[in-house]
């Protein structure tokens, strides 16, 4: 019997500069005005966090609440699309180590 792989995704757009990290979730935070996610390991340049601001599609950040949450439960990594070039730094993304995602899979 052949392995069966299931991916469970969100995707908002698609980036004409987008990187991808996979990333092991240590921290799902909800916040007024963003959903961030904390990564185990750092993408290139120090980057930990990646966040969606939730004015944007509230309905996006209520599913990459969940399934960012159910990564974190259970072990799995997120496989995260965003653009290195940019940040949320008005809604509390800082430059430092924050980037904007646009998608999220989960393996």
């Amino acid at each position: 019997m052949k392995n069966l792989l299931i991916v469970f995704g969100l995707f908002i757009s698609s980036l004409g500069h987008a990187n991808w990290h996979n990333c092991k979730p240590t921290q799902v935070a909800v916040f007024q005005n963003r959903v961030h996610v904390r990564c185990a390991a750092n993408a290139p340049g120090g980057i930990g966090y990646f966040a969606f601001k939730t004015s944007v599609n509230t309905e996006f950040a209520n599913r990459l609440q969940a399934l960012a949450s159910t990564a974190q439960v259970s072990g799995k990594t997120l496989n995260i699309e965003f653009d290195p070039n940019e940040n949320g730094q008005s809604w509390g993304c800082n430059w430092s180590d924050c980037r904007s995602l646009s998608s999220a899979i989960m393996f």
